[in-house]
């Protein structure tokens, strides 16, 4: 199988996957992402590559003081089907033919640069948010609505021209 050699989104499945804790204390979720299809960015549709390709995945669950990263075990548990109870279980399960979507980008570090999977997802749907994030989300859209419209303008109100104002009993017949 040949190495990953370009950022972008990518189609495929798991290979091989397991759970450690890093050296700086960090839970990490491990993965061989195995790419069958790949999409560049501002590219609409994903095209089929002519052979597979890998890249091994290092995604942490936990920050280094123990933290879990919601994001990263929202969309684990979304693209594996894990429930995100039992470490053993997201290691032990069977993911060898559940289609997932991985998302590589270049990464420098120490003066190097190198492809990483920063997200592995669900295959199908854009990311879809949850009744509790709809609901935040309409909160903060109707708080930039209310504010957007507290910042327009009033409308400009037309001058009155001063011969209007005359009455009726100031007018010749």
């Amino acid at each position: 199988m040949l190495e990953l050699q370009h950022p972008g989104r990518y189609r495929g499945q798991l290979a091989d996957w397991g759970v450690c804790c890093t050296e700086n204390g960090c839970i990490q979720f491990r993965a061989t992402c195995v790419g069958e299809a790949f999409k560049a960015e501002g590219v609409s549709r994903f095209e089929d590559l002519a052979a597979p390709v890998s890249l091994m995945a290092f995604i942490n669950l936990t920050r280094k003081d123990g933290v879990p990263i919601p994001q990263q075990v929202d969309a684990l548990k979304k693209a594996l089907g894990w429930d995100g109870k039992l470490l053993r279980d997201l290691q032990e399960g069977d993911y060898s033919e559940t289609p997932i979507s991985f998302v590589v980008t270049e990464n420098e570090y120490e003066g190097n640069v190198r492809l990483s999977v920063d997200w592995i997802n669900p295959v199908g749907a854009s990311r879809r948010s949850t009744e509790a994030e709809l609901t935040s989300l309409d909160g903060q859209w109707r708080s930039l609505r209310q504010e957007q419209s507290a910042n327009k303008a009033p409308p400009a109100t037309p001058q009155a021209d001063p011969a209007s104002n005359v009455s009726d009993d100031d007018i010749p017949f």
